[in-house]
């Protein structure tokens, strides 16, 4: 729900579905399906979709969509023990032997993928091979927004190797990755390929045509059969463009010109031929809309492109009230700022969750010749990010942060101990203290990060530590500590090289 998935429109990519149903139901087909397709071409609604046939015909062994956004699900080392808690759910035979596998390796979910895949999947799944229903078919989409890249390559070797011999089938999507094809196209296993952007334009554009027609028939009135054709000839075989620019169009606000912005994007350059051109010049033409100097003063345009990078380089999804905590705003600030950006992110509408719609949105601003005057620079916006962090631990972090009656008791034993993190940790707070070190590693060596580290290693480093072990987060400070120790040492040896230099 963050991320506002769903299946394919009705009537749209039947061959595809059907192709792979066909591969699922086949007794004989190969145990492991790639669909790689680039950015925009459907992969994980595709997914989406297939996941609900499987379910309904109750061959659903387990899913896992990798999703950059999400600290979790870009964790490579979470995809085998989701699997096979989701198999153990599915399958009593499974689960009674994995139970037996994790009597002997209590800690197998804490390996690394090669070993977790043997433990969790392979030995249990050997011992009720015969059990096991036919036609089970697990799913993992979008392989490559995980973070760790040896690690989601060694899960594919290790795949490859084991799965044949393994009653269940594996069907796979990422894009066209070049570490990701050297694995799956590796000779000696066996497998199926789709090569998702491969499909012929005109099968694509008439899938596109569908979604736009019902996408927009509510306009008042709705777009003429020659604007449908002309959208999805732009669009071409992405449909991440038409999503796109269905939600710039038609967003569902009253006071939005829904036909003028159609002919805006009609009006676009439709001579581009280069890949993913089309998707730019939208991308560009939404950005120009919101940072309108015509309308807006300097300080506004500031704070959209302060909370759009944000949100775009934040190491998981805040809520709009974390958003303006972090960036001493206002959180009608931050959401007057969001509003003209609602087509490329996703506001949540229960919990306020801000978050790119799709990965193509990041990729396009991190790319300096695609994005151009809307280019996010990752290093500066990083050291703006930490800095925001150490600001935010200095006002709010003190000593015995949740005021506590006595150190002498665990913290099992405090009863309410859940409701004073809730009300004394805010989730900005908690976001600053899991991730400053990130953003500092990642953003440029300046006076301003150093001394702001230094303060805060002087004078707050315990209370820190507090909130990380009330959050149950306190395995990961030693890391922080040891890698920014390693980023310090680097950045201040060429930093003063650099200044020497200078000085020459």
């Amino acid at each position: 729900m963050t991320i506002k998935r769903r299946g394919c429109t009705a009537e749209t990519r039947k061959k595809i579905l059907n192709d792979i149903q066909d591969w699922a139901e086949d007794p004989n087909g190969t145990r492991v399906y790639w669909m790689s397709g680039m950015a925009g071409t459907g992969k994980t609604t595709i997914l989406y979709s297939l996941c609900e046939w499987l379910s309904k015909k109750q061959r659903l062994g387990g899913d896992y969509f990798c999703s950059r956004i999400s600290s979790s699900c870009r964790d490579v080392s979470n995809i085998v023990p989701t699997l096979a808690y989701q198999l153990a759910r599915y399958s009593p035979a499974f689960r009674s032997a994995l139970c037996k596998v994790l009597d002997k390796n209590p800690e197998a979910s804490k390996l690394d993928v090669k070993w977790q895949f043997e433990k969790l999947l392979q030995a249990p799944m050997q011992a009720v091979k015969i059990a096991m229903p036919e036609g089970v078919v697990v799913v993992i989409d979008a392989l490559e927004e995980c973070d760790d890249g040896e690690a989601f390559r060694l899960f594919l070797e290790i795949l490859l190797k084991l799965a044949a011999d393994l009653p269940i089938k594996f069907l796979v999507t990422s894009r066209p990755e070049p570490a990701i094809c050297e694995k799956m196209l590796a000779p000696g296993y066996s497998r199926s390929v789709l090569y998702l952007h491969d499909i012929e334009e005109w099968i694509v554009e008439e899938d596109i045509k569908k979604y736009l027609t019902e996408a927009l028939g509510s306009m008042s009135p709705p777009p003429s059969p020659n604007d449908v054709e002309r959208l999805a000839k732009r669009a071409g075989k992405l449909f991440i463009y038409a999503a796109t620019a269905v939600r710039y169009i038609y967003p569902g606000d009253p006071g939005v010109d829904s036909n003028a912005r159609l002919r805006t994007v009609l009006r676009m350059d439709s001579r581009s031929t280069k890949q993913h051109d089309e998707l730019n010049e939208l991308y560009t033409s939404i950005l120009s809309a919101a940072v309108d100097p015509k309308r807006l003063e300097e300080q506004e345009m500031n704070y959209i492109r302060l909370t759009l990078k944000t949100v775009v380089c934040a190491k998981e999804p805040m809520t709009v009230q974390a958003l303006a905590s972090l960036l001493s705003l206002t959180e009608e600030r931050v959401l007057v700022s969001l509003q003209p950006l609602r087509s490329i992110l996703h506001v949540q509408d229960d919990t306020h969750v801000v978050s790119p719609f799709h990965a193509s949105f990041p990729d396009y601003l991190f790319d300096n010749l695609r994005s151009r005057d809307f280019h996010c620079e990752v290093t500066e916006h990083s050291e703006v990010l930490a800095n925001f962090c150490f600001d935010l631990m200095k006002a709010q972090l003190r000593f015995n942060i949740c005021k506590l009656e006595s150190s002498f008791v665990f913290d099992a034993d405090v009863l309410d101990l859940p409701d004073r993190i809730k009300k004394f940790i805010s989730p900005a707070l908690s976001y600053a203290c899991r991730y400053w070190g990130e953003h500092l590693r990642q953003g440029n060596f300046t006076d301003m990060a150093h001394e702001k580290l230094v303060d805060f290693l002087t004078h707050r480093l315990l209370f820190w530590m507090e909130v990380l072990n009330l959050g149950r987060h306190m395995m990961i400070g030693p890391d922080m500590l040891r890698q920014v120790h390693t980023w310090l040492k680097v950045r201040e040896h060429t930093y003063n090289l650099g200044v020497q230099t200078e000085s020459k």
